[in-house]
């Protein structure tokens, strides 16, 4: 703490600091919280400030007054206090009894705080109601000052007004040690002692505006300067301090106070002056763009609190600020760009004299934290790419380097144009290393740049770029230096590298521990410092940080588990005090040196932010800076870290429901409960209570949170957030012990908790003496009652004796009768039961028969109606079996042998029917026939009959493999499949039959006829049908006998994803959820699907080899068979496949740039086939994010991006990279084969598949086509 000055010295501090306003880097600024109306306020204007003896803050307003306790406003007004006669509040102070005493409209108002009422006293004078002052004069008495600038003397105890006698009007009083200081309208000053005695203090021949009292002095603003005089002393001096024309106006000063070395004045229009013993100023004035600077300029009164928190009262609430540490500031975006960023992301900083350069994603800002104003330089050209300011280093000083985004930049704030880029003129380079991330000085000329593709070295003066280790294609996040000097380079994927340099060349060494590291951390790496000597942090994506022992070797990870807010680190950099400080997604983190969280940083003042990679920066000063994607945060590490600040919870009161004799007040203060040792003792009536507690400190108290544990009732511990009351109601009798625990936000909870003992009498029914009288009585009257029954039960059992026996000889004899009647009725139930029974067996004969030949469903119309009329069906599907070659076999079998094989060979088929949800129809010797989709319609026919028929063939193959493996012969049938309408029903009355008609049935078996043996044939309606769900091939074309031509179709196997072990026999659950999609979406892909094959059939150009349809289509399939594995379930399978067909639709019009185009004709085609304008709009980022390279955002776009380029890691690469390279070529793109494995290497390096799919299917065949192309390349035997 500075060491106070007074006499001459406070005189060279006033007049040092009015000498010059000018900026000091070293001092920091002051962080404010604002409480508004919002907050509980009852109104905006703050008039005074005081502190109650529980260090509960009471605010008066202009309509009323307000209790604060850190969570909490408690509005006191006429309407829930009638005490208060006026609810606007001028002035307020405390005595040395605690209690409280306002100026009001209406007079004088008392809070007395024990027994926590209002009281009320009116002026004898009727036209001088309005206190504007009011001040302690002594232990009994009060000195108040009227609105109509007259001055009286308040007696405690008679409760009486004395006028005091002053031969001038009175403006103002102010309360000093054992007096009060009374300024004259004649431009005196009056001292007043405890006894009343009053006399001249200081006479001013010049214009007194107004006094203020702190630091045992009074200083005094006149119209000819600043004056201070030694409060302590009898006779007064005036020693001036500065004058009124350096910047504040005299005339608007409200308030002063005094801490720490460090004076505060409050102004009615300047906001809030601060200067130290110094003379160091500060002038903190309102920015509404910044939530933590002064919200108004017009501040009414500044009040000092115990805590050391300067409370400020404003016509706007109040704002408070700790002044123990200045916290954390924020820049922010403005839409005022003189006072804040002109956008949202923050990326790098430097210092420019005595401002701070600013990176964002427009350019250069240039700071002034003394004034707050904010310049900026932005690029002057018309940007086509990303300006972003990602790293900035200094040439000269005059002269900054700057990565940008898109290339580097020399940058001078002093030019009209301050940018030039510097080219690089080698185009491979160029090419290859197309963002800028990380810069640092190496030498004197010569600078290393991080990009996005590895590591160059920039000589500054001949503005010559050179690769260094080029076959690290990797991005590089950091580059510093240890302790040691040495240079370490930092490669997201690949590890840390030591940067070996001569004068001859550079070179790095892949660190020691770096295998060790990437195979612990699979996720990217993010940062790099040196927490101390031989121990280095690591930061990852994902992964939270790791620390290693140089030493030992050994790797230690800290993540969320270990009190991370956020396992994704940005940032890390190292302060003056051996402390290392990241940025992660969820705010900011601070390791000390023995590698442990510090959880002692006090974080009041800023809010959890998330914060940009490698945006950070320290300072000359020692400041720390940290970019995030709303602004940029920075402050000084040692006014954050106070390990002296510990918050811990107090019970402040206890109110009951009920006034108690012990508690007539009702309730019990912190000091009362302090006097009972925090144990209180309660009649039962009084049973229903609460309890108030607040943190220690008020300043930031709504982070605060809370905890409780009550052991009597139960011993569960209950998180109450930031609720600052418990209710307690109907608690049983006994004894009850609170503990109560607060932390800061997500910190430690506090270890000594607050304390309350409770103890609740039992009511008179439950004390032993009045259950002693209850359990007399009841035994006494237990035994009368005894006596009475015994008695008369007696008389009872001898009446009930004699009723007894001559009821039982009357109930034997009708016991008799009805069992002879009993008998009888036997003999006939048998009879009856015998004939059930037959009759029962001979129904379910011919139930049988009829379920057998007949559907259920007609079965149940047979039975109610006595018919089963024919009815029409839009769509059914037919199943049509026959044996090859089965005449032929009939000739060389026997008939019995032959009837037999039919008959297992159906039996199997019923089988499988009925398991598919198929009808059986009927059987023609050697045919079998089976329909799906009736008499039950439903819209799973066509697939079910395709999976039966699937069955079946793998049925007769497994048969067929038998009799071959036992020299056996063996049968093998055709298998047709149509879908259409058909007729069906029941026709005549003799041997009933259910049967089908229609030309589907038909076409069915001319499926069938056509079809090969072993194979499953289905006509183009049911392949329409099913398609989605099962890889078939197109068998050419077939005449039925109405000279219809249809297209055959072979259906091989369910797709492998979406069958069982993917056998492709049996579906699998995600089969049934890509039907339920199909049916039940509003999209309709197939038919929009259709409608583009034709158009690109007709439209593509014929002289693309490769972007074709077939390539259209190959991505389609692609894009379906990752997504399906990757657990694309829903809508988004069919917003990829429609991107997929429209990705190249955009060839039909030009070769290049196409994308727009394919977009455009989505947004045109698809809204017709139920696609709403999200779908469209996540279709056409899916069209564009094909364009090269692949920058997917999303899980959609890295399917898309994969599915795109999937033939790169399939055995068809070859041919299909032929096609392209002929295609290239046909363009005039490429010349030569050579150039053609040049440029499918380079892609290859560059290209990186997305999704664990593509990686783990994918990735190794193409790496093995790289290496092919390499070496043909390498042995260049090219014609």
């Amino acid at each position: 703490m500075p060491k106070r000055t007074t006499g001459k010295k406070t005189v060279f501090v006033f007049l040092s600091f009015i000498a010059s306003l000018q900026f000091y880097w070293t001092q920091s600024r002051l962080s404010f919280e604002h409480y508004r109306i919002t907050d509980g306020l009852s109104q905006s204007n703050v008039t005074c400030v005081v502190e109650d003896a529980q260090n509960q803050l009471w605010f008066g307003t202009q309509e009323g007054l307000n209790r604060f306790d850190g969570t909490t406003f408690e509005s006191f007004s006429r309407e829930n206090a009638p005490a208060i006669k006026n609810a606007y509040i001028f002035d307020a102070t405390k005595d040395a009894n605690n209690d409280l005493w306002f100026g009001t409209r209406k007079g004088l108002l008392k809070y007395a705080f024990k027994k926590g009422v209002f009281t009320s006293y009116a002026f004898p004078d009727k036209s001088a109601k309005a206190l504007k002052n009011v001040a302690v004069l002594g232990p009994t008495s009060l000195l108040v000052l009227t609105t109509k600038q007259v001055l009286y003397r308040f007696d405690k105890k008679q409760n009486r007004f004395t006028k005091i006698k002053i031969n001038t009007p009175v403006k103002s009083i102010l309360k000093g040690i054992n007096t009060c200081y009374i300024l004259g309208k004649n431009n005196v000053i009056y001292r007043i002692n405890q006894q009343g005695r009053l006399y001249p203090w200081v006479n001013s021949t010049s214009s007194i505006q107004n006094i203020q009292y702190c630091n045992n002095q009074v200083f005094v603003f006149t119209n000819k300067g600043v004056f201070s005089v030694n409060g302590t002393k009898r006779k007064a001096k005036l020693k001036r301090l500065f004058l009124s024309d350096v910047g504040l106006n005299i005339s608007n000063v409200t308030s002063m106070v005094y801490a720490d070395g460090i004076y505060y004045i409050a102004t009615n229009q300047q906001g809030l002056y601060s200067f130290d013993e110094q003379g160091k100023p500060l002038n903190y004035t309102a920015n509404l763009f910044q939530a933590n600077r002064l919200n108004t300029n017009n501040l009414n009164c500044l009040f000092l609190s115990k805590d050391k928190v300067l409370w400020v009262g404003t016509d706007r609430g109040v704002s408070c600020t700790m002044l123990s540490g200045s916290g954390f500031n924020t820049l922010k975006p403005s839409a005022d760009l003189s006072k804040g960023l002109p956008c949202e992301n923050v990326w790098s900083f430097s210092t420019h004299k005595q401002s701070l350069l600013i990176g964002t994603d427009l350019g250069i800002t240039r700071y002034n934290p003394r004034t707050e104003v904010t310049e900026h330089f932005f690029r002057s050209e018309k940007l086509k790419t990303d300006a972003s300011v990602m790293d900035i280093e200094v040439i000269s000083s005059k002269e900054y380097l700057l990565a940008c985004y898109d290339g580097i930049y020399r940058f001078n704030p002093n030019r009209a144009n301050p940018y030039r880029l510097i080219p690089i003129s080698d185009e491979h380079i160029s090419l290859k290393h197309a963002h800028f991330f990380k810069i640092h000085a190496h030498t004197k000329n010569t600078f290393l740049i991080g990009t996005s593709s590895g590591l160059l070295n920039l000589d500054i003066d001949k503005g010559i770029f050179t690769e260094i280790h080029p076959e690290l294609q990797d991005q590089v996040r950091e580059i510093s230096k240890d302790a040691q000097g040495n240079t370490w380079v930092l490669y997201e994927n690949s590890g840390l590298f030591q940067l070996l340099a001569n004068e001859h060349a550079i070179r790095l060494k892949p660190y020691k521990y770096n295998t060790k590291l990437l195979s612990l951390i699979t996720d990217p790496l993010t940062a790099f410092t040196e927490l101390k000597k031989g121990v280095f942090l690591l930061g990852t994506m994902g992964a939270g940080l790791v620390q290693i022992n140089q030493s030992t070797g050994l790797l230690k990870s800290i993540s969320k588990l270990e009190g991370l807010p956020n396992n994704t680190i940005n940032s890390l950099i190292r302060d003056q005090n051996g402390n290392v400080w990241g940025s992660t997604n969820r705010g900011l983190i601070c390791i000390n040196s023995s590698g442990a969280l510090n959880p002692k940083i006090e974080r009041r003042g800023i809010e959890p932010n998330e914060y940009n990679m490698n945006a950070s920066y320290i300072d000359a000063t020692g400041k720390l800076y940290f970019g995030g994607i709303f602004g940029l945060v920075y402050f000084n590490p040692r006014s954050v870290i106070n390990p002296s600040v510990t918050l811990y919870p107090k019970i402040t009161r206890v109110s009951f429901h009920k006034k108690t004799r012990r508690f007539p007040s009702g309730f019990v203060n912190e000091a009362q409960l302090k006097k009972l040792a925090y144990a209180i003792q309660l009649p039962y009536k009084a049973r229903d209570f609460e309890i108030k507690f607040q943190s220690n400190q008020l300043y930031g108290a709504k982070h605060v949170t809370y905890k409780y544990v009550i052991i009597g009732e139960e011993t569960d511990t209950i998180l109450i957030g930031n609720t600052n009351k418990l209710s307690f109601n109907s608690l049983a009798g006994g004894t009850y012990y609170l503990r109560l625990y607060s932390r800061y936000e997500n910190g430690p909870w506090t270890d000594t908790p607050a304390l309350l003992t409770v103890t609740i009498n039992p009511p008179f029914w439950a004390t032993i003496p009045f259950w002693v009288c209850v359990a007399a009585f009841l035994l006494i009257c237990v035994y009368i009652y005894f006596k009475y029954q015994v008695n008369r039960e007696r008389g009872q059992r001898i009446k009930l004796e004699d009723l007894v026996s001559k009821r039982t000889y009357k109930i034997q004899e009708q016991k008799e009768q009805i069992e002879r009647k009993n008998e009888l009725i036997s003999l006939e139930k048998e009879k009856v039961l015998a004939q059930q029974k037959q009759l029962f067996i001979e129904k379910e004969r011919a139930e049988k028969w009829l379920n057998n030949a007949l559907p259920s469903q007609a079965v149940k119309e047979l039975k109610v109606q006595g018919k089963v009329p024919a009815k029409a069906y839009e769509f059914a599907t037919i199943l049509f079996t026959d044996v090859v070659g089965f005449s032929k076999i009939s000739e060389n079998i026997s008939p019995t042998r032959l009837v037999n094989k039919l008959d297992v060979l159906f039996k199997k088929f019923d089988q499988i029917i009925k398991e598919n949800n198929l009808e059986k129809i009927k059987t023609i010797g050697d045919a079998y026939m089976a329909v799906g989709g009736l008499p039950d319609e439903n819209s799973t026919h066509a697939i079910d009959a395709c999976i039966a028929g699937l069955q079946i063939q793998r049925y007769m193959d497994a048969k067929k493999f038998e009799a071959i493996a036992n020299h056996k012969d063996y049968w093998e049938i055709r298998l047709g499949i149509n879908t259409g309408p058909v007729t069906a029903g029941i026709i005549g009355s003799l041997k009933m039959a259910y049967d089908v008609w229609g030309s589907a049935v038909n076409q069915a078996q001319r499926m069938e006829m056509l079809g090969q043996a072993g194979a499953v044939t289905i006509s183009e309606a049911t392949f329409k049908l099913v398609e989605p769900y099962f890889e078939c091939v197109h068998r050419g074309k077939a005449q039925m006998k109405s000279k219809v031509i249809l297209d055959m179709y072979e259906v091989l196997r369910i797709k492998p994803e979406l069958s069982l072990n993917g056998e492709g026999l049996k579906p699998n659950d995600l089969f049934y959820e890509i039907v339920g999609l199909h049916h039940y979406s509003s999209i309709k892909y197939y038919t929009a699907e259709n409608e583009l094959i034709q158009l690109l059939a007709q439209e593509l150009p014929q002289d693309l080899s490769y972007h074709s349809l077939a390539h259209t289509k190959d991505v389609v399939k692609a894009v379906e068979r990752i997504a399906l594995l990757e657990g694309v379930r829903d809508e988004g399978l069919f917003l990829l496949k429609s991107a997929a067909l429209f990705h190249d639709a955009g060839f039909v019009k030009q070769y290049e740039h196409n994308e727009p185009i394919g977009a455009a004709m989505a947004e045109a085609m698809l809204p017709k086939y139920g696609y709403n304008e999200q779908h469209i709009k996540t279709i056409k980022e899916l069209i564009y994010v094909t364009q090269i390279p692949h920058k997917p955002v999303n899980k959609l776009q890295e399917i898309m991006c994969d599915a795109d380029l999937d033939y790169l890691g399939t055995d068809t690469f070859e041919e299909t990279a032929n096609k392209l390279k002929i295609e290239l070529m046909a363009k005039g793109k490429i010349h030569s084969e050579r150039e053609w494995d040049q440029m499918q290497i380079t892609f290859l390096k560059q290209h990186k598949y997305f999704t664990q799919t593509a990686i783990l299917t994918r990735e190794k065949k193409k790496k093995e086509h790289l290496k092919v192309i390499k070496q043909r390349f390498d042995a260049n035997e090219y014609d």
